[in-house]
C-alpha cells in the first residue's frame, strides 16, 4: 500500500524522480489528485479497465529517461508468497520499445507516427494496430540501429522482504534482480503482440521468485524459520542472509507444490476479493503435493513439535539455546537480576526521549491495533506516524516558545530535533534488545523455578533442539553431495495406506547447496568483520 512504495523511494540507486502506478480512487477528490499527480503516481483505472491514459504517461515517462514503479500482482495480502504477476509491466515495457521502433521508422520514411498498440483489456485478447512498415522490417536490426540513440524501458525485478512487516523498527531486505530488457521479445511483439506480453511477465516472474521467500503455506514457512534459526550456529543471522537462508529450507521442507495465486477481486463491482490457484498454469484447481523422503518428513514433524512447545513454555529458540542443562534456579535469578539492573539503568536517559516520542507513538498503535492484515497494520502505522509527526512536534515547539519567548532556544530545538530522533532510535533499538533478553532470561527462570514437571519439558526442549541441529547438520551434508538426478525414497499416503514411492531429489540437492553457500559466505564475513555490529535479523 505505502510501506512498498516508500521503500522503493528510499532504496532505488537513481537520482530520477520515481513514478509509480497507483489506483485511480486516489486521484478523486481534486485536493488529493494534485496531490498525488505532484508526488508522480500515474492513476490505473482498474474498474473501467481502460489503459489508454495510464500507459501514454507511462511512455511518456520513459521517454525523458524517468523511472516507474510498477507492483506487477495489483493487490496487497497477507501470504507467504507472491500473487500471479499482471501483465501490465510487460505491456507497458514492450509498447514502449514498440514506441521507439515507430518513431525511428516514421523519421527514416518521413511519415507521420502511426498510433500506439491498445493493450488488451484484462480478460481479452485484442490486439493494436502495427503498422505496415513494421510488418516487413528485421525489429532486431531496428533496435540495434537506435540503440546508441534512444533507450529503451528495461525491467528490474525487485524484491521486498520483511522479517515482521507489522512491528515498529522492524527489519527488511530490499533485493534488486537482474534486469530483463525488452528488446529481446519485441521480434514476438511483432508477430503476437499478447503471447509476447505472456512471455515476457513469465519470466519476470522468474526473476521476482528469486528475490523474494516463497513458501506455499504458512505452516512451510514457519518450519524454515524454525529450522533456520537451529541449524545457523549464530545468535544473529546477518540480515543480507535471511532470504537466501529461509527460502533454501522453505525449498527443502515444503510438502506441496508452489502455485502463484490469481486475485479475483472484481474491481468495477468491488465484490469480495476471492483467491484461486493459477488453473491456467498447473491445470489443476489444487496445487500437487510434494512428498518428502523419510528422514527429511521426520526432521519437520519435529521441528514442527519443537515450536509447539516452545509457544507452550512462552519460550524462543534463543533462551533454549542460551540454557545448560546443568542450570540451576540461583543462576537463573542471577543473569534475571543482571539484565534488570542492565536495563534500569539506561531508563533515565530513554524514558525522557520516550516520553516526548509517546504522542506519535501511541497514536498510530491505537489506529493499528485492531487491523487484521500485517499491511494494514504496517500501513496505518506509518500513516499515523508521518501526518503526527509535524503536527505534534510543531505544536510543542509554538508552546515552547510562548512559555519562553526565547528564540534562540526554540532554534536550538528544532535543530537538534534530527540528531534527538536519531538518538532516540539508536536508545529505542538497545533498549528492547535488553527488554527482550530480560523477559527471556525471566522466563527461564518460572521453568526452573516451577514444579518438576516445567523442569522436564524444558531439559526435553534442550535435548530436542540439539538432537535436531546434529540431524538438520547431517541431512544438508547428506543431499548436497547428491548428483541433482538422484531419486530418494518418500512415503505417500494413497487411499488412507502409506506407500513408498520414488521422488526427484533435485530440489533438495538444490536447497542444501544454497544453505552451504549461505554458511560460507557468513563464515568469511565473520572471519572478515570479527564482531562488529551489522544489520542482523532480530526476532
Amino acid at each position: 500500500m505505502i510501506v512498498d512504495p516508500a521503500l522503493l523511494l528510499a532504496t532505488v540507486p537513481r537520482a530520477d524522480p520515481i513514478h509509480i502506478w497507483a489506483k485511480a480512487a486516489i486521484f478523486d477528490p481534486p485536493l488529493q489528485g494534485a496531490l498525488a499527480t505532484s508526488f508522480g503516481l500515474l492513476p490505473v483505472d482498474r474498474g473501467k479497465k481502460d489503459y489508454s491514459s495510464l500507459y501514454a504517461s507511462t511512455i511518456a515517462c520513459f521517454d525523458e529517461g524517468g523511472v516507474v514503479a510498477v507492483f506487477p500482482e495489483g493487490t496487497s495480502y497477507t501470504q507467504p508468497h507472491l500473487y500471479h504477476l499482471k501483465d501490465g509491466a510487460a505491456w507497458a515495457a514492450l509498447t514502449h520499445t514498440f514506441h521507439l521502433v515507430r518513431n525511428w521508422a516514421s523519421r527514416s520514411a518521413s511519415s507521420p507516427v502511426s498510433p500506439l498498440p491498445t493493450p488488451p483489456a484484462e480478460s481479452g485478447n485484442v490486439h493494436g494496430d502495427v503498422p505496415d512498415t513494421l510488418a516487413e522490417m528485421d525489429v532486431g536490426a531496428v533496435l540495434a540501429d537506435i540503440g546508441f540513440k534512444e533507450r529503451t524501458a528495461a525491467i528490474v525485478p525487485v524484491g521486498l522482504t520483511y522479517v515482521q512487516k507489522h512491528k515498529w523498527r522492524s527489519s527488511v531486505v530490499v533485493q534488486f534482480g537482474q534486469a530483463i530488457e525488452p528488446t529481446e521479445y519485441v521480434a514476438q511483439f511483432q508477430k503476437d503482440q499478447k503471447s509476447a506480453v505472456k512471455k515476457l511477465t513469465a519470466d519476470l516472474t522468474t526473476r521476482m521468485l528469486e528475490v523474494t521467500v516463497n513458501a506455499p503455506t504458512w505452516s512451510d514457512f514457519d518450519v524454515a524459520n524454525t529450522a533456520r534459526r537451529i541449524i545457523l550456529p549464530y545468535p544473529h543471522l546477518p540480515l543480507s542472509l535471511y532470504p537466501q537462508a529461509t527460502q533454501a529450507l522453505a525449498d527443502l521442507f515444503r510438502t506441496r507444490e508452489l502455485v502463484l495465486e490469481v486475485d479475483t477481486w472484481d474491481y468495477s463491482k468491488g465484490k469480495e476479493r476471492l483467491y484461486k490457484p493459477d488453473v491456467t498454469a498447473t491445470q489443476n484447481t489444487e496445487p500437487k503435493s510434494a512428498p518428502l523422503p523419510a528422514d527429511l518428513a521426520s526432521i519437520r514433524n519435529r521441528l514442527e513439535d519443537y515450536a509447539e512447545r516452545l509457544r507452550s513454555l512462552s519460550l524462543v529458540d534463543l533462551e533454549v539455546k542460551r540454557f545448560s542443562p546443568q542450570g540451576n534456579p540461583i543462576g537463573a535469578a542471577l543473569r534475571v537480576l543482571r539484565s534488570a539492573v542492565v536495563w534500569v539503568l539506561g531508563l533515565p536517559v530513554f524514558v525522557p526521549m520516550q516520553v516526548i516520542a509517546a504522542p506519535v507513538q501511541l497514536p498510530a498503535y491505537l489506529v493499528a491495533r485492531n487491523e487484521k492484515y500485517m499491511e494494514s497494520k504496517a500501513m496505518k502505522k506509518m500513516v499515523v506516524s508521518v501526518l503526527a509527526t509535524p503536527v505534534v512536534y510543531s505544536a510543542f515547539a509554538f508552546f515552547l516558545w510562548r512559555k519562553m519567548r526565547d528564540t534562540f532556544t526554540l532554534a536550538l530545538f528544532l535543530g537538534s530535533f534530527p540528531i534527538l530522533t536519531a538518538t532516540y532510535l539508536s536508545l529505542y533499538d538497545s533498549r528492547s534488545d535488553a527488554l527482550r533478553d530480560l523477559v527471556g532470561t525471566y522466563h527461564l527462570l518460572l521453568a526452573l523455578a516451577g514444579p518438576e514437571s516445567s523442569r522436564a519439558a524444558l531439559a526435553d526442549l534442550v535435548a530436542l533442539r540439539a538432537q535436531l541441529q546434529h540431524d538438520l547438520r547431517l541431512a544438508v551434508g547428506r543431499y548436497a553431495v547428491l548428483p541433482r538426478d538422484a531419486r530418494a525414497s518418500a512415503l505417500v499416503n494413497v487411499d488412507g495406506k502409506k506407500d513408498t514411492v520414488q521422488v526427484d531429489a533435485a530440489r533438495f540437492v538444490e536447497a542444501t547447496r544454497k544453505l552451504l553457500k549461505v554458511v560460507e559466505v557468513l563464515e568469511k564475513e565473520t572471519l572478515t568483520k570479527g564482531n562488529g555490529r551489522r544489520a542482523s535479523v532480530a526476532e
